[in-house]
Formats: C-alpha cells, sequence, structure tokens
C-alpha cells in the first residue's frame, strides 16, 4: 500500500481543504494509505475525513523563522509515518520542502491553489528555493502554471496543470427547490445570490457588499447570502448594517448543507482579489447556477464570459452591480446560462478526471529516481 502524507496549514472548512477531502474520498483507499498533517489547526472537515479512514495528527509547533530552514519537528513528524509521498500545499511549502530535503527516500509533491494577494517578494523567494526540493509542482489552473514559471522561476519541466474536480451529483440542481427557498425564508419573486468565501480579506467581501447596495436600489426584493465565516465577520456585519441592508443581505456562517443551499439560490457570485481555480464557482455552477465573477486567476479559465455568467474588473462597483441586476430582472437569461453552466462542469470538471490525474501522478512519482 503506498502511503500520501498530505501537509496542510489546517483542516478548517475552505476550498484547499475540500479539495483534499475530495481526493480522499475517491482515491483507491486499498492502493493508498492517506494522512493528514496540520501545522496550525485541526478542525471540522478531519471529523469527516475519520469516516474514511484518514487520520489527521497536529503537528508539534515549530521555531517561527528558523523552522524555515530546520524544521526539526516537521522532519520527525514526517520520518514517524512511514509515508513514500508527501503531498502538501499551499501555505506550507518552504516548511515541508526543507523538511523533505533531509529525508531522501520520501517524494515531494505540491499543489499551488492560488497566491496570497498582494503578493509577498519573502514569499516568492522562499518559494522558488522550495521548489529546488520538490519533485512535482502541480497547478490548478494554467494561469497559476505560467506565474510559477515566469514569476517564481520553477522550472517549466517541473510545474503541471491539473484542474480541480467537483462531486457533480453532491452539486447538482434540486427536485425540492422550493422547499428549500422556504426555509431561507425566499419567496419565487426574490432573486437570491449567494458567495461562498472565507470572510478574509483576499476574498474582497467588502466590493460585493457596496455593488449589491446599488442592487438593491433598482430591486428591494434582492437578497444576497454569505455563506462562510472569518476575521472580517463583524466588520462586514457593520457595514451591511450602516447601509440598512440588513434585510437584504443575511450571514450564514460556516455550513455543512452547501449544496442543498446554493440548489435554492438564482445566482452565484465571488469578488476575490486573487484566485487559482475556485472550487465554489464550480460547485454554484454545478447546481446549474450562473455565476458573476470577478476576473482573476483562473476564474476565465471556468467562466465564459455571457455564456455561463460574467466576468468583471476586481474596482469597477457599478459593472458587478449590473452584471447582477441583469440576471436578477431576467429568469430566462440566468435559466439558460445555469444550464450551460452545468454542462460545463459535467464535460470538464469532474471529480473522477481529476481523480485520474492525481492518482497517476502519485504512481509516476514512485518510479521517479
Amino acid at each position: 500500500m503506498i502511503s500520501i502524507l498530505h501537509i496542510v496549514l489546517s483542516t478548517v472548512t475552505g476550498g484547499m481543504e475540500n479539495f483534499i477531502y475530495n481526493l480522499a474520498t475517491i482515491a483507491d483507499l486499498g492502493k493508498y494509505r492517506m494522512s493528514i498533517g496540520c501545522l496550525q489547526e485541526i478542525g471540522y472537515l478531519s471529523e469527516k475525513m475519520a469516516k474514511l479512514g484518514v487520520e489527521t495528527q497536529l503537528v508539534n509547533k515549530m521555531i517561527p523563522g528558523f523552522s524555515i530552514i530546520y524544521p526539526r519537528q516537521l522532519i520527525k513528524f514526517i520520518k514517524n509515518n512511514n509515508c513514500r509521498i508527501v503531498h502538501t500545499h499551499s501555505g506550507c511549502w518552504p516548511k515541508v520542502a526543507a523538511a523533505c530535503a533531509r529525508i531522501p527516500d520520501v517524494k515531494l509533491l505540491y499543489t499551488e491553489h492560488g497566491r496570497s494577494y498582494p503578493d509577498n517578494r519573502l514569499t516568492v523567494w522562499q518559494d522558488k528555493i522550495a521548489s529546488h526540493y520538490t519533485d512535482t509542482v502541480v497547478a490548478v489552473s494554467q494561469s497559476l502554471r505560467e506565474y510559477l514559471i515566469s514569476k517564481v522561476g520553477v522550472p517549466d519541466s517541473k510545474v503541471i496543470t491539473i484542474n480541480n474536480g467537483i462531486d457533480t451529483e453532491r452539486f447538482k440542481p434540486s427536485p425540492e427547490r422550493a422547499a428549500i427557498r422556504e426555509e431561507l425564508g425566499l419567496t419565487d419573486s426574490e432573486f437570491a445570490v449567494g458567495v461562498v468565501a472565507r470572510l478574509a480579506p483576499v476574498k474582497n467581501h467588502r466590493f460585493l457588499i457596496n455593488a449589491f447596495r446599488q442592487v438593491v436600489k433598482n430591486n428591494s426584493r434582492a437578497r444576497l447570502f454569505i455563506i462562510g465565516d472569518g476575521p472580517l465577520r463583524a466588520e462586514l456585519e457593520e457595514l451591511t448594517a450602516s447601509y440598512g441592508l440588513e434585510k437584504n443581505i443575511s450571514f450564514l456562517g460556516d455550513r455543512n448543507d452547501v449544496p442543498r443551499i446554493l440548489a435554492g439560490l438564482d445566482a452565484a457570485a465571488l469578488s476575490s482579489l486573487s484566485e487559482g481555480i475556485s472550487l465554489t464557482i464550480l460547485e454554484a455552477m454545478s447546481c446549474g447556477l450562473p455565476v458573476v465573477a470577478t476576473a482573476v486567476g483562473g476564474n476565465s479559465e471556468i467562466i465564459k464570459n455571457g455564456q455561463n455568467g460574467f466576468l468583471v474588473d476586481t474596482d469597477n462597483t457599478a459593472e458587478l452591480a449590473d452584471k447582477l441586476s441583469l440576471l436578477g430582472n431576467n429568469p430566462e437569461l440566468r435559466a439558460q446560462m445555469g444550464r450551460d453552466a452545468r454542462d460545463n462542469i459535467m464535460s470538464k470538471w469532474s471529480l473522477s478526471k481529476m481523480n485520474e490525474r492525481y492518482q497517476g501522478l502519485y504512481d509516476q512519482l514512485l518510479t521517479k529516481k
């Protein structure tokens, strides 16, 4: 059995963490033994992982700064796990690379899920050093691959692109749509938009709330459901209250019924300043929703502008408001876009296709000298 150790910052709910869960749900666990190491925090997703037989452990705290040079606790942790492949993810790369450089029998795979915004020169330099001790780097979008090669300096031969995939059976239109809307307090005539994202600066919720304020001026029955939690929640709730939009904007926090909520909405939005390949966009589109998103990172690789959604600039509040209003005022348009969105996900972004690529990559790494 091939032992694979995933190393992440935490298993608190998020796109990257859901990606690892998705890998675990479809991996051939008769062939692979998967486990997870967290550098910061064990979260809710570890409970779900445990049901699949995937164990999560917390790595002992390391000395800040020095852990980039010699992460002794991490080296010990990896050795104790007797793994053949270490698969690490955004936020952990330099430390994990420094550890694996001292464990010659372990192969290191890194998946870049998206860059921090704004970019940090020290991080770029550390990532460049880390790439020397990494066997293969996976970018989740073509734009990220180009970034890693041109800006970070990772050799072209080391970087491949594997698109994220999602469970199209879990995220799909629901025949219970009317009941779901009733649970959310929605009537048939209300236009409901959802955003699923951490309440953190990079997700740029303030921009979305400002745009939605304009949407409500033209349509008082427009509703925005903000799904997710994070450090900016209180600030964003205060902003919403200052605009008098408490009846139009609802903060739902972290939820474990996101597929059901999405199936009751009319459209989705994402206002991020930076993205790799957004799982939340894929999930919303798989539920048959048109998406209005900022034209950053891999968003343009998913959304065909004007066909299954709209792409807008990160600083154009009026443009975001106009596209949301256009969908709100045209039920037939959003229904057609929603069908195109679902078809696109089914054909290009399935979980099974992603899984095949990663399993092939794991097998390839084991034969690499």
